[in-house]
């Protein structure tokens, strides 16, 4: 593994490698694999781990850089289109609004995240694309949860920050003392015990059933005597 240089500037050095001599990227075509740019063989080809430029985190640098440099060569046709990449980008566009804040995004925030589903029906997403442990499109979950940061950040603050959001088990949760009950656990308690007392009285009227059996026994036996 190559350890002089770090991933990024390995990178940019491999992106100045491929311009052609019209200045643009017309070599990066020996480096598609399926209309993408094969990741795993430039990060060999670099010298570094296969998943260099594949890494599940939006805080990779590298990863980041890479998403940037393939998004850059969509828009300049030389490489394939994704249809999701290109319908976040239209959804991206219509959300930041003429004044760029991002304000109609807000529309679109359930607790401390976007509303996934609400998004994927909406802008017509692959579901499958940006959902799950293991989204079908790892480039556009990426560019997904940066997207989220960016409007979690406090430049724009659409989406509540994670550490502030008390969920609604927490929220139904009261705060009593300790030892003490909640006014639904009393409620539960007393129609229990308002149950009990009538199974008792029930008992007791059978038990005087009995007790007037076994007093016609008795006065037999002293009878016979």
């Amino acid at each position: 593994m190559n350890e002089a240089k770090t991933k990024t500037e390995l990178l940019t050095d491999w992106q100045t490698s491929i311009i052609g001599q019209d200045g643009k990227y017309e070599l990066v075509k020996d480096w598609l694999l399926r209309g993408k740019l094969n990741r795993d063989a430039i990060a060999k080809e670099l010298g570094l781990e296969p998943t260099a430029f594949n890494q599940a985190s939006h805080l990779d640098e590298a990863t980041k850089m890479f998403d940037e440099f393939a998004n850059m060569l969509r828009q300049q046709g030389i490489i394939k289109i994704d249809v999701n990449i290109k319908r976040f980008d239209e959804m991206a566009s219509k959300l930041a609004g003429d004044d760029g804040k991002y304000l109609a995004a807000s529309d679109f925030v359930s607790g401390s995240k976007l509303n996934r589903k609400k998004i994927i029906e909406e802008f017509g997403i692959g579901k499958k694309a940006i959902t799950g442990k293991r989204p079908e499109n790892p480039e556009l979950a990426r560019i997904f949860n940066r997207f989220e940061d960016m409007l979690r950040s406090t430049e724009f603050g659409i989406i509540p920050p994670i550490d502030t959001i008390i969920t609604k088990k927490e929220q139904k949760k009261p705060n009593l003392p300790k030892g003490a009950i909640s006014q639904k656990e009393a409620a539960k308690l007393t129609q229990r015990i308002l149950e009990l007392e009538s199974e008792n009285e029930a008992l007791k009227g059978n038990y005087g059933r009995f007790s007037e059996v076994a007093e016609v026994y008795q006065r037999l036996e002293q009878m016979k005597k």
